[in-house]
């Protein structure tokens, strides 16, 4: 009897020792109960907190890409600009060509004329000592009808001596008389013809020379006018390619940035789902790049290697960026960030040949 009472408040001790035990367990159970809340409220401030900080990196990050617009509107300006410039030198150079030609085709004209000019002049020099000739003949033919003159003078003042014997013979040296006294007059006027003629024939000399050294001296200048055009020509090409070479540049630049816009437009949509879709996107054929690689840049550069490499990285690069926003618009976290990184590779290839393009 006393050892069961003995037993019974014994166990009734541990029983309070438990329940003190079950309360203490109670107690600090709450505590960590308490402590986990709390805890769990710290994470979800800090979760909170991280999150709008990234929100706001990602907002600030945006803008600074947005910012890159007035740089393109600028550059995309400084192009067209330049592209109408080297229009404008090609249509110059295209001036001076034809009047280069026209130049050459006046020195051809002028030295054909130059040549006969100097056929002329010596057909009249030709002219000249045949008129020489015959105002020497004119000449002995004078001689010989003052001779003949003196003769039938001769005659005559025989045939007075002889009386009726030499009658006769006076009739005919009167008529020889006579027929040389024609015969110099005639003599004198062809003299009188040949000596203007050899006269006007020397002045036609004169001015076909003088003509002849117009045209020389006219021909030089021509000449020195066509070199100062080529050398004008040559400019406007040093310049025209000048030109083409910047607005190329200026060009490739302004297609760099179109890239990093369009890129900036796919992590938008990316950090903030919705905003930006894939169908809202322009694809590898509708973008500027697209549209010039094939029209004016397949015409220039359709059988430059580099130039043909061109189409997979651009192709690639728009795929992959869409892509990447359609797997974020289903959620797939992994999946988006596999495109942007192909997107990336991409766009890294693409402006690699950009350069080796520009040279």
């Amino acid at each position: 009897m006393f050892v069961l009472a003995s037993s019974l408040r014994s166990a009734q001790a541990d029983n309070d020792s438990l329940k003190d035990k079950v309360a203490e367990l109670e107690q600090l159970t709450q505590k960590l109960q308490s402590d986990n809340e709390e805890l769990n409220l710290q994470v979800e401030e800090l979760s909170v907190t991280k999150s709008g900080f990234q929100g706001e990196v990602t907002a600030c990050m945006l803008d600074s890409i947005r910012q890159i617009e007035d740089v393109h509107e600028n550059l995309l300006a400084q192009y067209n600009m330049t592209s109408g410039e080297g229009e404008r030198i090609d249509s110059i150079n295209e001036m001076f060509n034809s009047s280069t030609q026209s130049l050459r085709d006046i020195t051809v004209s002028m030295n054909s004329m130059g040549s006969k000019m100097g056929h002329m002049a010596e057909g009249i020099l030709g002219l000249s000592d045949t008129a020489d000739s015959i105002n020497a003949f004119v000449t002995t033919i004078t001689s010989i009808s003052d001779q003949t003159n003196l003769l039938a003078l001769n005659a005559a003042i025989e045939a007075a001596r002889a009386g009726d014997a030499g009658r006769g013979f006076s009739v005919v040296a009167d008529e020889v008389r006579t027929l040389a006294t024609e015969t110099n007059k005639s003599a004198s006027e062809v003299a009188e013809l040949v000596t203007n003629i050899i006269s006007s024939t020397r002045n036609a000399t004169g001015s076909v020379d003088e003509i002849k050294s117009n045209n020389e001296q006219l021909s030089t200048g021509i000449v020195s006018l066509d070199e100062n055009y080529q050398q004008i020509t040559t400019q406007c090409q040093e310049m025209m390619n000048s030109i083409t070479g910047s607005s190329l540049t200026t060009f490739i630049q302004t297609i760099k940035l179109d890239i990093v816009r369009w890129k900036g437009k796919v992590y938008e949509g990316v950090q903030q789902p919705g905003t930006v879709t894939a169908e809202s996107l322009v694809d590898h054929t509708a973008s500027r790049f697209g549209q010039w690689y094939s029209q004016d840049g397949q015409s220039k550069y359709g059988r430059d290697s580099t130039f043909v490499s061109l189409a997979k990285p651009n192709e690639d690069l728009h795929k992959e960026g869409k892509e990447a926003l359609r797997a974020m618009s289903l959620g797939n976290e992994d999946q988006c960030l596999n495109h942007l990184k192909k997107m990336e590779s991409a766009s890294q290839n693409l402006m690699r040949l950009l350069d080796q393009l520009q040279g």
